[in-house]
């Protein structure tokens, strides 16, 4: 007599489902997403603030005097009210009146902090990432206020930097806090000039000089952000400085 068949152990056990097993995958996969998101976020974020710090210092370099203007006559001419009232109030450091028949002040220019008033408000109110904002912000803030402040002039010799008072008179702006000596630099002194990065779209404006003491064969290097008209201040570069040292 036949005996019944036996039962396979293992048809008899329940099976396994892999519903655990696919569950934790998705959520590594999630994870694994989140941590790749929250590492560029964290890069884009550093890299903002790096490219915001190299803006401030190049204001702060303005508001601490980096530079060494003072420049010659050009054809341009300002605004008769404004260059009287700055003219008459323009003293040296030690109190002393400076002679300023010759000497032209460039027109303040706000485009540069406008520009990053309205970065920010676009990161605001159009992108809604207000946090990105903030560095914009502050350097729109800083440059406000020195846009006020500092001037650029030239006379029949050198350009200089000045500084405009809280009475409105134009004083000297004090040593270079880099360098040392004061703001103001001889045309002849000047090896090369540009605008960065270019002059239809001027952000920034550098020279390099050789009155610098020690100063490298190529020239000291000065960079400024332009808190001025760039066609007036391009305009007695080449006729004070020279246009063959536009490079």
């Amino acid at each position: 007599m036949p005996l019944p068949p036996r039962a396979n152990p293992t048809l008899s056990q329940p099976r396994h489902t892999d519903a655990p097993n696919l569950t934790t995958k998705i959520l590594n996969n999630l994870v694994s997403t989140a941590q790749i998101g929250s590492r560029l976020l964290l890069l884009i974020l550093q890299m903002t603030i790096k490219f915001t710090y190299f803006l401030i210092m190049a204001v702060l370099a303005v508001s601490t005097c980096a530079l060494r203007p003072s420049g010659a006559r050009s054809g341009l001419r300002l605004r008769q009210g404004a260059v009287s009232a700055e003219k008459t109030g323009l003293k040296s450091s030690t109190g002393i009146s400076s002679d300023t028949g010759d000497r032209q002040l460039v027109t303040p220019s706000y485009n540069f902090a406008v520009g990053c008033w309205g970065v920010s408000a676009a990161l605001i109110f159009g992108a809604h990432i207000p946090l990105f904002s903030i560095p914009f912000v502050l350097l729109g803030a800083l440059l406000t206020v020195q846009t006020g402040r500092v001037r650029f002039a030239f006379d029949s010799t050198a350009m200089e930097v000045l500084k405009k008072q809280k009475d409105g008179k134009i004083t000297k702006s004090g040593e270079n806090f880099a360098v040392g000596g004061e703001n103001r630099w001889a045309y002849k002194s000047f090896t090369s000039w540009n605008f960065i990065p270019n002059k239809s779209f001027p952000l920034f404006m550098y020279f390099r000089e050789s009155q610098t003491p020690n100063a490298p064969p190529e020239g000291q290097f000065h960079l400024f952000p332009m808190l001025f008209n760039a066609d007036e201040l391009g305009a007695l570069m080449v006729d004070k400085v020279g246009e063959e040292k536009q490079f």
